[in-house]
């Protein structure tokens, strides 16, 4: 702790990480494209020596501390949280005073082994079906019978790190409609 300003550079780290996670069970790991392969390699490398770091010393306790350097992996959840939260504040800069509401499609599992080898293909389509279904569910008369605001987002892997394409959508609570 430096006495001058009564701070601690000491951060609150996790008890485990993604990186610490896959180095120690990389023999579990089913067989990985490259890109995915390299993907892995970065998460297990960042933040260590492996990538290089900084000697930093306060100026006034002398207290020395290697920040390494990050992957700047976009997969990296040790990267991208300031991304994140960045991405979340201007988001949230655009929402109307209005409800909104988390939906969520899903790619049946049938289809998982044909979304990784047809990546662009399968994503494509899967996004234009989930905005035509909004789409076309919200401007039915006997639904909203208006135009929707959608934000949506692809996420590839579930929870567990296995495959499970889906896409999470907010979705306005209303609409625009002509008046009549």
């Amino acid at each position: 702790m430096c006495k001058e300003n009564n701070t601690s550079n000491k951060f609150i780290r996790p008890r485990f990480d993604i990186g610490e996670i896959f180095r120690n069970n990389q023999d579990l790991l089913p067989n990985l494209t490259n890109e995915e392969r390299k993907i892995v390699n970065a998460l297990i490398n960042c933040k260590t020596d492996m990538l290089g770091g900084t000697k930093i010393r306060c100026k006034c306790c002398g207290h020395e501390e290697i920040i390494y350097k990050s992957c700047r992996n976009r997969h990296c959840p040790k990267c991208n949280y300031s991304r994140k939260e960045k991405w979340i504040i201007e988001r949230t800069k655009e929402l109307l005073p209005i409800k909104y509401f988390h939906v969520v499609f899903t790619i049946p599992d049938i289809l998982n082994t044909i979304a990784l080898s047809n990546k662009k293909a399968i994503y494509d389509i899967f996004f234009k079906s989930v905005k035509e279904t909004l789409l076309e569910s919200s401007r039915n008369p006997s639904n909203l019978g208006a135009e929707i605001g959608v934000i949506s987002c692809l996420h590839t892997w579930g929870q567990n790190l296995m495959i499970h394409p889906h896409i999470h959508c907010i979705v306005t609570g209303g609409g625009l409609r002509e008046e009549d």
